[in-house]
């Protein structure tokens, strides 16, 4: 039996539990906002070992807010679009280390129709992933990388210092179609990447760390600051 209580906070449990040394990753069985901690029985009294990883999840906003907060904000990011509309809005289901949302967009400029999407990175507020963000430092790294490298990051488009319009100040890069390993339960006992080969996973790993080592040889910060 699984015995769950509640406590408010602003976590998300990650449930692993372990028998005679095998170690078994359970599926989030809790809502956004409520930390939950178990305790694991059994019927016939054998040692169950019921551990509880807690991982941030980012407060929730409004996001029906949020759609027409940004789309009275781009009709002055694009002065000479007209028509202008935020089809639609949503946030991902992954990425822990900040608060992401993403976007469509419709509107018509110089008798041409325009249909994007966009990302939209958010400056943290309440939880910190780290002690110093350097949040516009982010953006302006993007920047230079886009500019003078063959790093594969997203054409970096606006930078908002305003926080009313969000909250807190922002930046918007354009979209970039692709599939993330999910944080909860862990990718490696659930989703795509447990789907792939030995080979794909192997390919997959060498073609992050290659692409690693190239950013990390770059001297791009001296003119990020």
């Amino acid at each position: 039996m699984i015995h769950p209580v509640q406590q408010r906070g602003h976590r998300k449990a990650l449930l692993r539990m372990s028998e005679a040394g095998s170690i078994h990753d359970l599926p989030p069985v809790v809502a956004d906002g409520v930390r939950h901690r178990f305790v694991a029985t059994t019927g016939s009294g054998s040692a169950w070992l019921l551990e509880e990883t807690s991982v941030i999840v980012i407060l929730q906003r409004d996001l029906g807010a949020a759609r027409t907060s940004l789309q009275l904000w781009l009709s002055i990011a694009l002065p000479r679009a007209k028509e202008i509309e935020i089809i639609d809005l949503w946030s991902p289901a992954n990425g822990l280390s900040g608060e992401t949302l993403l976007f469509e967009a419709r509107w018509i400029e110089g008798g041409s129709a325009f249909d994007r999407r966009y990302a939209v990175r958010i400056a943290p507020t309440v939880h910190h992933t780290y002690l110093d963000t350097r949040f516009t430092e982010q953006y302006r790294l993007l920047q230079v990388l886009a500019e003078r490298s063959d790093i594969p990051v997203p054409s970096s488009s606006w930078y908002e210092s305003n926080p009313d319009i969000l909250g807190a100040p922002f930046y918007v890069t354009d979209y970039i179609d692709g599939v993330t390993a999910p944080d909860v339960p862990s990718h490696h006992v659930h989703g795509w990447v447990t789907e792939l080969s030995p080979g794909e996973r192997t390919r997959m790993c060498r073609d992050t760390l290659e692409l690693t080592a190239r950013l990390h040889r770059l001297d791009a910060w001296p003119q990020v600051v």
